[in-house]
C-alpha cells in the first residue's frame, strides 16, 4: 500500500464531489521499472501463461503473466491517492503564524506567493480555493495547475479496490457510468455537439449509449482520434470518494 498522487481535470473533480465518479481509465505508457508497454498478442499469438510484453529501461524485452503486469502499474489495489486539481492557495493575512516566519504575508503576497513560503500551519485545504467552486465561474483567477498542487492542498482521497487491464474500447455501460458520465436529458451528456438549447450553451441532444458519452469525454482529455487509437489502459476502481486530506484519515501507507 502506498499514497500517491493522481491528476484529475475539472470535468471529473465535480464528478468526483458529486458521487458519480468510481472509476478512471489511464493510458498505459510507462510500467514501474520499464519503458515501453505494449501486449504479446498485438504482435503474435500469445502462450497460455503469458499475456503481455514490455521493454524496460535498458532496451530488454520481457513476456510477463497478467499479475507481474498488475504489479508493474503505478497504482495497485490498497493504494490511497490524493487528488491533484487546479487551485490556488489563499492563507489568511493576519494569522499569527506570519509572526515569527521567515517573511510576511505582505512579502509572500508580494514576491512570487511561492507555496513554500507558506507557514506549516497554514498549510491546509482550508486555506486553498479549488477553480471547481462554482462561486468562481467567470472571475478571472490565477489558477495554478494540478500537477504542481503539494499534498496538504489535496480536498479528496481515493482508495483503490480493484485493478484491471483492458482495451479502452471494451469499456462496458455500467463502466462509463462509473468514469462520471453526466447524465442529461433522458440519457447521457453528449461532450461533442453542434447542438444547443436558446442559451447557447445547454446541450440540445443527448445519448442514449452511455459509452458514447464516454467516448466523447475521453477525446474532450486526451484529443482527438484518441478513441481510435485503442490503447491499452489500466482500468482503476476506488471505494466512494472521501472528501477530505489524505492526512486527516486514520492510517498511513507504509
Amino acid at each position: 500500500m502506498a499514497d500517491l498522487p493522481v491528476p484529475f481535470t475539472g470535468a471529473m473533480v465535480r464528478a468526483l464531489i458529486e458521487g458519480r465518479k468510481r472509476q478512471t481509465r489511464r493510458t498505459i505508457k510507462r510500467l514501474r521499472g520499464g519503458a515501453a508497454f505494449c501486449r504479446i498478442a498485438d504482435l503474435w499469438p500469445a502462450p497460455a501463461v503469458l499475456d503481455y510484453r514490455f521493454e524496460d529501461a535498458n532496451g530488454v524485452w520481457h513476456d510477463i503473466n497478467k499479475d507481474e503486469l498488475l504489479d508493474r502499474l503505478p497504482y495497485r489495489v490498497g493504494d490511497r491517492l490524493w487528488v491533484k486539481e487546479k487551485y490556488l492557495p489563499d492563507p489568511p493575512a493576519n494569522d499569527p503564524s506570519w509572526d515569527d516566519h521567515t517573511c510576511t504575508y505582505v512579502e509572500w503576497s508580494g514576491c512570487g506567493s511561492k507555496v513554500s513560503d507558506i507557514p506549516p500551519a497554514l498549510r491546509l485545504p482550508d486555506h486553498v480555493l479549488y477553480a471547481t467552486n462554482p462561486s468562481f465561474f467567470g472571475y478571472q483567477m490565477r489558477w495554478r495547475p494540478g500537477m504542481h498542487m503539494p499534498r496538504w492542498a489535496s480536498r479528496i482521497t481515493l482508495i483503490v479496490t480493484e485493478v484491471r487491464v483492458e482495451r479502452l474500447q471494451a469499456i462496458r455501460e455500467a463502466d462509463a457510468i462509473a468514469e462520471g458520465i453526466e447524465p442529461h436529458k433522458s440519457g447521457w451528456m453528449p461532450y461533442a455537439t453542434m447542438f444547443y438549447e436558446s442559451d447557447g450553451v445547454t446541450p440540445a441532444n443527448y445519448h442514449v449509449d452511455p459509452r458514447i458519452s464516454y467516448m466523447q469525454l475521453w477525446e474532450s482529455i486526451n484529443g482527438p482520434r484518441s478513441w481510435d487509437e485503442n490503447p491499452m489502459v489500466a482500468v482503476y476502481t476506488f471505494a466512494p470518494p472521501i472528501l477530505a486530506n489524505i492526512d486527516s484519515l486514520p492510517g498511513a501507507a507504509p
